[in-house]
């Protein structure tokens, strides 16, 4: 999956943003994925800035299809970001001030 956005709040922000995700079917039941994706946030106020990621994932899910769901994921992210965005993200957690930080969980997706 490949997804590209634009988005242009007049007079608040332009917002840029490109990513993929390719998917390697393990078996019927388990996938592994990749993530990868950039954002540039631009706003009228002259400091912009850049967030690049990655994320690995391991689900499972019914079938070998990339929309097939549930799907319950495991997954750890590598973020990093310019310095304009210190302490714009990740506010009130321990890397508010930092430039980079790992998060990792569970997340599932269900859909009707």
């Amino acid at each position: 999956m490949v997804a590209a956005i634009y988005e242009d709040q007049r007079d608040v922000q332009r917002w840029y943003s490109v990513g993929a995700r390719p998917v390697y079917h393990l078996n019927e039941y388990v996938d592994l994925m990749v993530e990868v994706g950039y954002d540039r946030v631009d706003p009228d106020d002259g400091s912009a800035g850049d967030l690049t990621k990655v994320t690995f994932a391991a689900a499972l899910s019914p079938g070998m299809n990339f929309w097939a769901r549930p799907s319950l994921r495991a997954f750890v992210t590598y973020a990093s970001w310019s310095d304009e965005f210190r302490g714009r993200i990740g506010v009130d957690t321990p890397v508010e001030n930092d430039r980079d930080a790992v998060t990792f969980g569970l997340q599932t997706e269900v859909w009707w």
